[in-house]
Formats: structure tokens, sequence, C-alpha cells
């Protein structure tokens, strides 16, 4: 059973996602689950989705600089209003405008699904006595949209819970989510 004060802890890096639960009044871990889908993999699709949504073939650097800048997901299963980016790319060594909203929001997708099953899979371990706040935290974890739709997908799956990004928490360091405990926000 987890305790008031919980926290989920859902750090999204470069290679994998980190779910675990931490008590503030507890130093221990009460669980701890990671997933695969984190940064590399957006990075990796959005190579993919470039390709199918614009014909154009692009290096993973190039693909990661634009994940960096302009990466957002508008909801868990299907895009709805997409943002329009357009990206100054080269095709055969010839500059060229992309929209490339899409490919963006699509890159994203297969990581959120990753968190929320994650998530999902250690909550129906708690019988209904799980934390109530996730917090997103790690540089793939702040993507525009990310945290609403983490949110929707938990919500689908019958898990009532507030998801929120470090932005939204006011913070720039995940410690201080995890030491003030999830009953300050």
């Amino acid at each position: 059973i987890a305790e008031k004060g919980s926290v989920v802890v859902c750090d999204i890096g470069a290679g994998t996602g980190d779910v675990y639960i931490f008590d503030q009044d507890d130093s221990k871990t009460k669980a701890m689950k990671t997933f695969l889908k984190a940064g590399n993999f957006c990075t990796e699709e959005l190579v993919k989705t470039l390709k199918e949504f614009c014909d154009v073939d692009i290096s993973n650097r190039d693909a990661n600089a634009l994940k960096e800048g302009h990466a957002f997901i508008t909801g868990f299963n299907a895009p709805k209003i997409l943002k329009p980016v357009l990206a100054d790319l080269y095709t055969n060594g010839k500059p060229r405008k992309v929209r490339a909203g899409k490919a963006l929001d699509s890159a994203v997708r297969p990581v959120c699904h990753d968190a929320v099953k994650t998530i999902s899979d250690i909550f129906a371990e708690y019988g209904g006595h799980h934390p109530k706040t996730v917090a997103v935290t790690g540089f793939m974890g702040q993507v525009e949209g990310l945290d609403e739709a983490i949110q929707e997908g938990l919500g689908i799956n019958g898990y009532n819970v507030t998801v929120k990004n470090l932005v939204k928490f006011k913070e720039t360091d995940p410690r201080s989510v995890v030491a003030k405990g999830a009953e300050h926000y």
C-alpha cells in the first residue's frame, strides 16, 4: 500500500524510462520497473516517420536535434490538433522546408504508451491504493504534452491520477519533487 506522501516518478531519459514509487517518509523505493522506449527510441522513430510522412532521409543526429527542439504529443491514442512545425532539412544535399508536426507527434507516442503500460503494471500491484501523483522527469519526460498524454492513458486504464512534468511542478530538479512528496503539490 502506498503512503499518503508517496509520489510516482517516471524518469524518461535517453536510453530507458524508470518508474518508481518513492515515499517521502522512507528512503526506500517501493517499486521499480524499467521500460526501453525512451529518448533514443523516439529519435529512431522520428527518422522513420519523417521518411514515411515526408519522404525525407535524416540522420539520427539531425533527428535528435529536431526532437530536442520541437517534440510534442497531442494525445494518448491518436493525433489531435497538430502543431505546425516547419523544419529546415536537407534532402540529397539540398535544403527543403518540411512540415514535421505529424512525424514528431507520432515518434513520441510509443514512448507514452510504454510509460503508461509500465505505470499501470505497478499500479495493478497496489489494489487501488497507489499514489495519486505522477512526476514525469528526465529530458524526454519534458516533451510538450507528454504528461497530459500519460494522464489520459492512465485514465483509460482506470487510474485517476494527476501527472505533471517538472515545469508544472515549478521545479527544475527531480529530487525536489521526491523530497517534498506529492502532498505539497
